[in-house]
């Protein structure tokens, strides 16, 4: 049965991936477990049916062959100056939301290519509180697995140094809990998200655990992310 809490109006999927990437090479046309990741992020997408389009915004022919296989849809292949290291994420979704005439669909959905621990209840959830609660955009967080109050900081002369020295008695159970992006998925008020040069303040969270995804940003994340996902799926 359909769940009654969900907007009339189906949300849109946007994923961006460029063929470039420094730490790892072509991460999201990498094959992982069978798959290229971006695979993975458009079958969940797909699977979900929370999404009336599930679009692939890239520069590369090659990335957009394989989106295209996978079923998503690639409507023109983005610009290359906005397929660059230092260009902001949030560029690259109002740039392909105004190419595309998307403004006027009231949410869009933004997945990460490689986010193959998704589920597609974590999907349906969060826009679903995102509707009950009226708020302007949901953002799928964990908590930090080592807690930032008990950071060091290298000075230039080699010296080792709390960053705040007041948290080095405290018990961990006592400090401030602080979160991260988990590099999976948010969902948007489209206009506002345009409107707005930061996080609007009608923002909320997804609360995932900290093991439950993984932002791979090196080799080392790769390796957990294989034992984590495989663990999950026997």
């Amino acid at each position: 049965m359909p769940n009654k809490n969900l907007s009339k109006e189906k949300p849109n999927c946007i994923i961006a991936a460029r063929l470039g990437s420094k730490r790892i090479k072509n991460k999201y046309i990498r094959n992982f477990l069978g798959m290229p990741f971006i695979a993975h992020s458009i079958k969940i997408a797909l699977k979900s049916k929370l999404f009336n389009k599930v679009y692939v915004s890239t520069e590369s022919k090659k990335i957009a062959k394989i989106a295209e296989f996978y079923g998503a849809i690639v409507p023109q292949l983005r610009p290359n100056k906005l397929a660059k290291d230092n260009v902001p994420i949030k560029n690259v979704i109002i740039d392909f939301v105004k190419r595309n005439n998307l403004e006027n669909i009231k949410y869009n959905c933004f997945i990460y290519p490689v986010s193959p621990m998704i589920k597609t209840e974590h999907l349906k959830k969060a826009f679903n509180k995102i509707i009950r609660m009226r708020y302007d955009l949901i953002i799928a967080i964990k908590e930090f697995s080592s807690n930032p109050d008990r950071a060091f900081v290298i000075k230039k002369n080699k010296k080792l140094f709390f960053l705040n020295k007041k948290n080095y008695s405290k018990r961990s159970q006592d400090l401030k809990k602080y979160y991260c992006d988990t590099g999976s998925f948010f969902i948007f008020k489209t206009k506002q998200y345009i409107k707005e040069t930061f996080y609007p303040k009608k923002t909320t969270f997804f609360l995932y655990k900290s093991n439950e995804v993984i932002d791979v940003d090196n080799y080392e994340d790769l390796k957990m992310l294989k034992i984590i996902y495989k663990n999950k799926i026997k």
